[in-house]
């Protein structure tokens, strides 16, 4: 459209330059016997070089053509490409590394951001709840492990294989328990300790994987967002909403990550081991990314309100109002 711009103002341009000289031919016409033909060749000896519409200058640097992520097209082929470079830029480490912030999410951006090794009871506070609930899962799991392999006659069963997005594979979740050392006593110090060894592994993995494309990511919130720290967004606005449709006003957040930004995924080989090689490629299991804010300057671009109505039941409606606020990223 801009190019079609120009060569509009060109053809102005040269229109009104044959006009100026027409005049001045015309001016002169009863001094001097010109031909018709003169009369265009003088009218028409400034034209600029015209431009077709829909076609660029020679002297129009070309723009690189980038690749548009749309979540709907895309996603599949897009899960693919990301898991794959993750199965062979990270270490077994890292990954257990993403994993871990996943399950450990409050304690982990807490970590991120202390500044000092001493906690304050606030602090302590809420790695403690959050250690104490990862223990009764912990225990509530471990009742469960004792008679989830057996069927009502008391046999074993042996179906090793799993099935993942209609695709079948023998290979085994990560454990939760045994990558954040989790037991009924785990002590609060260990529990910290390991932590923060995988934040150490966090940094390294943002130094390896980075954004395919431009694209968008969400995060839906009840507070403000924070600028500075570990946060796990949305690739689709949906289901980041979906993750608080019980409150009645919510922030959805909109973040413009741009190509080449660094940026971990959740793709299948963090959440399962690929030890038989048998593991689909893909984000299967969740469109969720982890990025670290305290890399980037944050530009806000555009603010706005709108209501999401949804069917909470066969009989109720909710609706919730959201406020959307967009951000455009800069690496600092």
């Amino acid at each position: 459209l801009n190019i079609d711009i120009k060569a509009l103002e060109l053809k102005k341009a040269n229109l009104e330059r044959k006009i100026k000289n027409a005049n001045i031919y015309l001016n002169e016409i009863e001094l001097h016997k010109k031909s018709i033909f003169e009369f265009w060749k003088f009218s028409n000896k400034d034209e600029l070089p015209s431009l077709n519409e829909g076609e660029e200058e020679n002297n129009i640097q070309n723009e690189k053509i980038k690749k548009i992520f749309d979540y709907e097209e895309d996603f599949e082929d897009f899960g693919k490409k990301v898991d794959e470079i993750q199965r062979r830029k990270l270490s077994k480490n890292e990954e257990e590394g993403i994993f871990a912030v996943k399950q450990a999410i409050m304690s982990c951006k807490l970590l991120n951001k202390l500044k000092k090794d001493k906690l304050e009871e606030k602090q302590y506070k809420i790695l403690q709840d959050e250690l104490e609930r990862l223990q009764n899962n912990y225990k509530k799991d471990v009742e469960f492990e004792k008679t989830k392999d057996f069927d009502i006659f008391g046999n074993i069963f042996d179906d090793k294989a799993k099935i993942i997005n209609n695709k079948k594979h023998r290979e085994n979740e990560r454990d939760k328990y045994k990558i954040l050392n989790i037991k009924s006593q785990t002590e609060l110090s260990i529990y910290i300790d390991n932590l923060r060894n995988y934040l150490k592994l966090i940094k390294e993995a943002f130094c390896k994987i980075s954004s395919l494309y431009d694209m968008p990511i969400y995060l839906s919130s009840c507070e403000e967002l924070d600028k500075t720290n570990l946060n796990i967004f949305n690739l689709n606005e949906n289901n980041a909403v979906k993750q608080n449709l019980e409150k009645d006003n919510i922030y959805l957040y909109k973040l413009n990550i741009k190509e080449g930004m660094p940026i971990l995924y959740y793709s299948n080989i963090i959440f399962f081991e690929n030890i038989n090689q048998t593991l689909p490629l893909g984000m299967d299991l969740s469109d969720e990314v982890l990025v670290d804010l305290e890399k980037f300057l944050l530009e806000k671009v555009n603010e706005e309100e709108f209501k999401y109505n949804y069917l909470k039941d066969e009989f109720t409606n909710k609706i919730v109002n959201i406020k959307l606020i967009e951000y455009k990223l800069k690496l600092k």
